[in-house]
């Protein structure tokens, strides 16, 4: 993974669906999630499930989805964030804290990651995680 700095006032969206891809919360938790980024602009909340983990993030964006079983030996609270401005994630992150939820691993899809399965990222975000949790 590679990380750039980005404009937190930008508010140009880019193109695709509006959404925010939620892993690992339980139905209650995601009830509060969806009433968060409503609030925030944020036209859907999609709940990817544990059939859904085998399949790439761009089927999961654009409802093409298949049952395909993937373990990732770790189910970890995972927000990704789809055709958000950088205004928007800054601003959903900062205020996330107030939910009372348990913070998860958050990312951006991008024309890298969409092309992986959701699985795998959550893994690879795992990775970083605790790559710079020792730094």
């Amino acid at each position: 993974m590679s990380f750039e700095q980005i404009n937190n006032e930008d508010s140009k969206r880019p193109e695709g669906r509006n959404c925010i891809l939620v892993y690992g919360y339980n139905s209650e938790e995601i009830s509060m999630i969806k009433k968060f980024s409503l609030d925030r602009g944020i036209d859907e909340c999609v709940i990817v499930t544990d059939d859904m983990l085998g399949n790439k993030i761009k089927d999961i964006i654009d409802n093409n989805i298949i049952p395909v079983k993937y373990k990732t030996g770790v189910k970890s609270k995972t927000i990704v964030f789809n055709a958000l401005s950088n205004k928007e994630v800054h601003s959903f992150i900062n205020l996330f804290k107030d939910t009372g939820l348990k913070k998860p691993i958050y990312a951006v899809a991008t024309p890298t990651s969409v092309k992986w399965q959701f699985g795998e990222l959550i893994k690879e975000l795992i990775k970083e995680k605790m790559s710079m949790s020792k730094h």
